[in-house]
Protein backbone atom coordinates (compact mmCIF):
# COMPACT_ATOMS: atom_id res chain seq x y z
CA UNK A 1 0.00 0.00 0.00
CA UNK A 2 0.98 3.15 -0.83
CA UNK A 3 0.96 6.85 0.98
CA UNK A 4 -1.91 5.26 2.95
CA UNK A 5 -3.45 8.19 4.75
CA UNK A 6 -5.20 9.00 7.91
CA UNK A 7 -6.84 12.53 8.49
CA UNK A 8 -4.00 13.62 10.43
CA UNK A 9 -0.94 12.51 8.64
CA UNK A 10 -0.53 16.00 7.38
CA UNK A 11 -1.08 19.65 7.26
CA UNK A 12 -4.89 20.72 5.95
CA UNK A 13 -4.03 22.00 2.59
CA UNK A 14 -2.17 19.38 1.47
CA UNK A 15 -2.92 17.89 -1.67
CA UNK A 16 -2.50 14.43 -2.80
CA UNK A 17 -2.60 12.95 -5.98
CA UNK A 18 -2.84 9.29 -7.98
CA UNK A 19 -0.30 10.25 -10.09
CA UNK A 20 2.29 11.28 -7.17
CA UNK A 21 1.89 7.30 -5.87
CA UNK A 22 4.58 5.33 -8.38
CA UNK A 23 6.73 8.49 -7.57
CA UNK A 24 6.36 8.32 -4.06
CA UNK A 25 7.13 4.61 -4.20
CA UNK A 26 10.68 4.55 -6.02
CA UNK A 27 11.73 7.43 -3.83
CA UNK A 28 12.91 4.54 -1.32
CA UNK A 29 14.39 2.29 -4.29
CA UNK A 30 16.36 5.58 -5.75
CA UNK A 31 17.27 6.54 -1.88
CA UNK A 32 19.20 2.72 -1.55
CA UNK A 33 20.76 3.29 -4.74
CA UNK A 34 22.36 6.30 -3.73
CA UNK A 35 22.99 4.80 0.08
CA UNK A 36 24.93 1.65 -1.97
CA UNK A 37 27.22 3.76 -3.87
CA UNK A 38 28.33 5.94 -1.24
CA UNK A 39 28.98 2.70 1.08
CA UNK A 40 31.35 1.31 -2.29
CA UNK A 41 35.09 1.03 -0.82
CA UNK A 42 36.92 4.17 -2.56
CA UNK A 43 34.17 6.41 -2.32
CA UNK A 44 34.47 10.21 -0.86
CA UNK A 45 33.30 13.05 -1.13
CA UNK A 46 33.80 16.15 -2.74
CA UNK A 47 37.05 17.60 -2.00
CA UNK A 48 38.23 14.54 0.90
CA UNK A 49 39.78 11.71 -0.23
CA UNK A 50 40.75 8.48 1.84
CA UNK A 51 44.60 9.43 3.10
CA UNK A 52 45.64 9.35 6.71
CA UNK A 53 46.33 13.03 6.69
CA UNK A 54 44.89 14.94 9.70
CA UNK A 55 41.78 16.28 9.25
CA UNK A 56 40.75 19.80 8.27
CA UNK A 57 38.45 21.67 10.18
CA UNK A 58 36.60 24.42 9.71
CA UNK A 59 33.29 26.91 9.24
CA UNK A 60 31.16 27.56 6.53
CA UNK A 61 28.38 29.72 6.14
CA UNK A 62 25.61 30.27 3.16
CA UNK A 63 25.04 33.92 2.47
CA UNK A 64 22.71 36.06 -0.08
CA UNK A 65 22.37 40.10 -0.26
CA UNK A 66 20.19 40.06 2.36
CA UNK A 67 22.33 38.03 4.84
CA UNK A 68 25.35 39.74 3.93
CA UNK A 69 24.57 41.98 7.30
CA UNK A 70 24.16 38.74 9.54
CA UNK A 71 26.88 36.93 7.86
CA UNK A 72 29.57 40.60 8.91
CA UNK A 73 28.23 40.34 12.59
CA UNK A 74 28.93 36.61 13.28
CA UNK A 75 32.02 36.96 11.63
CA UNK A 76 33.26 40.08 13.69
CA UNK A 77 32.30 38.18 16.84
CA UNK A 78 34.27 34.90 15.71
CA UNK A 79 37.24 36.86 15.07
CA UNK A 80 37.07 40.10 17.78
CA UNK A 81 35.37 38.98 20.29
CA UNK A 82 35.88 35.15 20.54
CA UNK A 83 39.20 35.04 19.36
CA UNK A 84 38.20 32.05 16.90
CA UNK A 85 41.15 31.27 14.08
CA UNK A 86 38.83 28.35 12.81
CA UNK A 87 39.25 29.09 8.76
CA UNK A 88 35.52 30.06 7.37
CA UNK A 89 34.24 28.95 4.20
CA UNK A 90 31.38 31.42 2.85
CA UNK A 91 29.41 29.93 0.34
CA UNK A 92 27.31 31.97 -2.28
CA UNK A 93 25.25 32.33 -5.73
CA UNK A 94 27.27 34.26 -7.92
CA UNK A 95 23.65 35.03 -10.02
CA UNK A 96 22.40 35.87 -6.52
CA UNK A 97 25.33 37.91 -5.37
CA UNK A 98 25.84 40.12 -9.06
CA UNK A 99 21.63 41.50 -8.58
CA UNK A 100 23.26 43.68 -5.84
CA UNK A 101 26.71 45.11 -7.19
CA UNK A 102 29.31 45.57 -3.60
CA UNK A 103 26.76 43.69 -1.52
CA UNK A 104 29.62 41.15 -0.50
CA UNK A 105 32.03 44.30 -0.05
CA UNK A 106 31.93 44.24 3.67
CA UNK A 107 32.86 40.92 4.27
CA UNK A 108 35.36 41.02 1.57
CA UNK A 109 37.20 43.50 3.86
CA UNK A 110 36.46 41.06 6.20
CA UNK A 111 38.98 38.46 4.02
CA UNK A 112 41.78 40.74 3.66
CA UNK A 113 42.87 40.46 7.31
CA UNK A 114 44.66 37.32 7.12
CA UNK A 115 45.72 37.46 10.92
CA UNK A 116 42.68 36.68 11.87
CA UNK A 117 42.26 33.56 10.19
CA UNK A 118 41.31 32.74 7.00
CA UNK A 119 38.21 33.55 4.96
CA UNK A 120 37.31 32.25 1.39
CA UNK A 121 34.63 32.51 -0.81
CA UNK A 122 32.85 29.51 -2.67
CA UNK A 123 30.48 29.33 -5.47
CA UNK A 124 26.97 27.66 -5.53
CA UNK A 125 26.52 26.31 -9.01
CA UNK A 126 23.92 23.83 -8.70
CA UNK A 127 20.57 25.19 -10.57
CA UNK A 128 18.46 23.86 -7.69
CA UNK A 129 20.97 24.77 -4.97
CA UNK A 130 18.56 27.62 -3.65
CA UNK A 131 16.75 28.53 -0.37
CA UNK A 132 17.55 26.26 2.34
CA UNK A 133 19.26 23.51 -0.07
CA UNK A 134 22.30 26.05 -0.32
CA UNK A 135 23.39 24.32 3.07
CA UNK A 136 23.27 20.86 1.73
CA UNK A 137 25.18 21.98 -0.87
CA UNK A 138 27.58 23.96 1.18
CA UNK A 139 28.37 20.97 3.55
CA UNK A 140 28.28 18.02 0.47
CA UNK A 141 31.01 20.33 -1.00
CA UNK A 142 33.02 22.15 1.75
CA UNK A 143 36.92 21.44 1.45
CA UNK A 144 37.09 20.95 5.13
CA UNK A 145 36.84 16.75 6.40
CA UNK A 146 35.19 18.05 9.40
CA UNK A 147 32.87 21.24 9.41
CA UNK A 148 30.83 23.59 11.46
CA UNK A 149 27.81 25.28 9.62
CA UNK A 150 26.56 28.10 10.39
CA UNK A 151 23.46 29.95 9.88
CA UNK A 152 24.14 33.41 8.61
CA UNK A 153 22.20 34.62 11.52
CA UNK A 154 23.82 32.38 14.20
CA UNK A 155 26.57 33.86 16.51
CA UNK A 156 28.41 32.05 18.82
CA UNK A 157 29.02 33.22 22.78
CA UNK A 158 32.58 31.69 22.35
CA UNK A 159 35.10 30.14 20.35
CA UNK A 160 32.96 27.11 19.31
CA UNK A 161 36.94 25.42 18.07
CA UNK A 162 36.09 23.30 21.36
CA UNK A 163 33.38 21.21 20.08
CA UNK A 164 35.52 19.19 17.55
CA UNK A 165 37.49 17.51 20.47
CA UNK A 166 33.95 17.19 23.00
CA UNK A 167 33.67 13.43 23.21
CA UNK A 168 30.45 13.53 21.94
CA UNK A 169 31.70 14.31 18.27
CA UNK A 170 34.97 12.45 18.85
CA UNK A 171 32.98 9.46 19.22
CA UNK A 172 30.22 9.83 16.46
CA UNK A 173 31.68 12.15 14.32
CA UNK A 174 28.30 14.73 14.45
CA UNK A 175 26.45 16.99 16.59
CA UNK A 176 23.30 17.70 16.18
CA UNK A 177 20.54 19.98 18.36
CA UNK A 178 17.36 19.96 19.03
CA UNK A 179 14.43 22.12 17.85
CA UNK A 180 11.08 23.49 19.77
CA UNK A 181 9.56 20.84 18.50
CA UNK A 182 8.31 16.70 19.25
CA UNK A 183 6.01 14.82 18.24
CA UNK A 184 3.28 15.49 20.63
CA UNK A 185 3.37 18.96 20.05
CA UNK A 186 4.29 20.66 16.42
CA UNK A 187 3.77 22.98 13.85
CA UNK A 188 5.02 20.50 11.53
CA UNK A 189 2.89 17.75 11.92
CA UNK A 190 6.31 15.07 12.11
CA UNK A 191 4.15 12.82 14.13
CA UNK A 192 3.58 9.19 14.29
CA UNK A 193 1.24 9.44 11.76
CA UNK A 194 2.73 11.40 9.13
CA UNK A 195 3.38 10.22 5.52
CA UNK A 196 7.58 11.06 5.72
CA UNK A 197 8.03 7.58 7.68
CA UNK A 198 6.43 6.03 4.48
CA UNK A 199 8.75 8.53 2.03
CA UNK A 200 11.64 7.52 3.90
CA UNK A 201 10.95 3.40 4.40
CA UNK A 202 11.60 3.58 8.42
CA UNK A 203 9.98 3.20 11.14
CA UNK A 204 8.80 6.28 13.20
CA UNK A 205 11.37 7.77 15.94
CA UNK A 206 10.31 9.70 19.08
CA UNK A 207 12.56 12.28 19.44
CA UNK A 208 12.56 16.07 19.20
CA UNK A 209 12.92 17.74 16.26
CA UNK A 210 15.74 18.88 14.96
CA UNK A 211 17.28 22.42 14.06
CA UNK A 212 19.84 23.17 11.60
CA UNK A 213 20.89 26.26 12.41
CA UNK A 214 24.34 24.75 13.58
CA UNK A 215 25.79 21.37 12.54
CA UNK A 216 28.92 20.05 13.22
CA UNK A 217 29.91 16.80 10.68
CA UNK A 218 32.48 14.73 9.98
CA UNK A 219 32.71 14.55 6.39
CA UNK A 220 34.63 11.64 5.84
CA UNK A 221 33.11 9.53 8.57
CA UNK A 222 29.60 10.68 7.28
CA UNK A 223 30.07 10.42 3.63
CA UNK A 224 27.40 7.90 3.04
CA UNK A 225 24.50 10.26 5.08
CA UNK A 226 25.76 13.07 3.71
CA UNK A 227 25.18 11.80 0.17
CA UNK A 228 21.48 10.62 0.95
CA UNK A 229 20.39 14.03 2.19
CA UNK A 230 21.52 15.50 -0.69
CA UNK A 231 19.39 13.31 -2.57
CA UNK A 232 16.54 14.10 -0.31
CA UNK A 233 17.22 17.83 -0.84
CA UNK A 234 17.62 17.57 -4.82
CA UNK A 235 15.84 14.90 -5.83
CA UNK A 236 12.87 16.60 -7.62
CA UNK A 237 9.46 16.84 -7.12
CA UNK A 238 10.78 17.22 -3.80
CA UNK A 239 8.33 15.72 -1.59
CA UNK A 240 9.33 16.63 1.57
CA UNK A 241 8.41 20.20 0.03
CA UNK A 242 5.23 19.02 -2.29
CA UNK A 243 3.25 17.24 0.74
CA UNK A 244 5.10 19.47 3.24
CA UNK A 245 6.31 16.47 5.18
CA UNK A 246 9.08 18.72 6.47
CA UNK A 247 10.54 21.75 6.84
CA UNK A 248 13.41 22.71 4.20
CA UNK A 249 16.46 21.17 5.34
CA UNK A 250 15.62 21.10 9.20
CA UNK A 251 14.93 17.82 9.68
CA UNK A 252 16.79 15.89 6.23
CA UNK A 253 20.06 15.61 8.62
CA UNK A 254 18.80 13.29 11.22
CA UNK A 255 16.22 11.17 8.69
CA UNK A 256 19.71 10.72 7.11
CA UNK A 257 21.35 9.61 9.90
CA UNK A 258 18.52 7.94 11.22
CA UNK A 259 17.42 5.89 8.18
CA UNK A 260 21.47 4.65 7.77
CA UNK A 261 21.59 3.94 11.95
CA UNK A 262 24.59 6.14 11.82
CA UNK A 263 25.87 7.23 14.83
CA UNK A 264 24.95 10.99 16.06
CA UNK A 265 25.03 12.82 19.40
CA UNK A 266 21.66 14.79 19.69
CA UNK A 267 22.47 17.64 22.26
CA UNK A 268 20.42 16.65 25.49
CA UNK A 269 19.61 20.39 26.44
CA UNK A 270 16.56 21.87 25.44
CA UNK A 271 16.96 25.11 22.97
CA UNK A 272 15.98 28.26 24.89
CA UNK A 273 14.46 31.19 23.93
CA UNK A 274 16.22 34.77 24.16
CA UNK A 275 14.63 38.34 23.77
CA UNK A 276 13.41 41.27 25.76
CA UNK A 277 10.34 42.62 27.38
CA UNK A 278 8.51 44.64 26.08
CA UNK A 279 5.82 46.03 28.61
CA UNK A 280 4.46 42.86 30.69
CA UNK A 281 5.35 40.39 27.83
CA UNK A 282 8.11 38.47 26.96
CA UNK A 283 9.11 38.91 23.22
CA UNK A 284 11.26 36.37 22.08
CA UNK A 285 13.57 36.79 19.13
CA UNK A 286 16.77 33.88 19.65
CA UNK A 287 17.39 30.92 20.08
CA UNK A 288 19.31 29.46 22.56
CA UNK A 289 21.31 26.12 21.86
CA UNK A 290 24.03 24.36 24.02
CA UNK A 291 27.21 22.16 24.08
CA UNK A 292 27.09 18.88 25.36
CA UNK A 293 27.95 19.94 29.14
CA UNK A 294 24.36 22.05 28.76
CA UNK A 295 26.37 25.60 28.61
CA UNK A 296 24.83 28.39 25.81
CA UNK A 297 27.20 28.10 22.92
CA UNK A 298 24.73 29.92 19.81
CA UNK A 299 22.19 32.63 19.75
CA UNK A 300 20.71 32.08 16.35
CA UNK A 301 18.70 35.15 15.70
CA UNK A 302 15.83 33.22 13.50
CA UNK A 303 13.42 35.95 14.07
CA UNK A 304 14.68 39.64 14.55
CA UNK A 305 17.41 39.82 11.18
CA UNK A 306 19.93 42.37 10.97
CA UNK A 307 19.62 43.92 7.56
CA UNK A 308 22.79 46.94 7.89
CA UNK A 309 20.04 49.56 7.81
CA UNK A 310 19.54 52.50 9.89
CA UNK A 311 16.67 52.08 12.28
CA UNK A 312 16.09 55.83 13.14
CA UNK A 313 12.91 56.31 11.75
CA UNK A 314 11.59 53.17 13.53
CA UNK A 315 12.25 55.26 17.15
CA UNK A 316 10.75 57.22 19.40
CA UNK A 317 10.28 60.71 18.06
CA UNK A 318 11.28 62.33 21.08
CA UNK A 319 14.55 60.35 20.42
CA UNK A 320 14.60 61.38 16.85
CA UNK A 321 14.01 65.00 17.94
CA UNK A 322 17.20 65.07 19.85
CA UNK A 323 19.33 62.90 17.76
CA UNK A 324 18.10 65.97 15.35
CA UNK A 325 19.21 68.67 18.22
CA UNK A 326 22.64 66.66 18.87
CA UNK A 327 23.62 67.16 14.75
CA UNK A 328 22.48 70.78 14.63
CA UNK A 329 24.73 71.74 18.01
CA UNK A 330 28.10 69.34 16.73
CA UNK A 331 27.25 71.47 13.06
CA UNK A 332 27.43 74.72 14.81
CA UNK A 333 30.94 73.40 17.28
CA UNK A 334 32.37 72.89 13.93
CA UNK A 335 31.54 76.51 12.65
CA UNK A 336 32.49 77.97 15.47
Amino acid sequence: MVMKRTCHKGYKKTVFRCVDAPGFANFRAKAQLVVEKALAPGYALPNTDNSDRSLSQGIAMVVYPKLVASAYATVRALREVQGCRLPIEIWLRPDEMDKEPGALDPLKDLARNKSAGEMTFQAIRHSHAVLFNAKVYAIYNSKFDQVLFLDADNVPVRDPSYLFKTREFVDTGALFWPDYWHPQQTIFAINQTSLVWQLLDTPFVDMFEQESGQLLIDRKRHAAPLSLVTFYAFHMPNYFYKLKLAWGDKDLFRFAWLKLGARFHMIATLPAVAGEMVGTSFCGMTMGQHDPNGDVIFLHRNQLKLTGESKVHNFDPRLKKALANARAMFRRTRVA
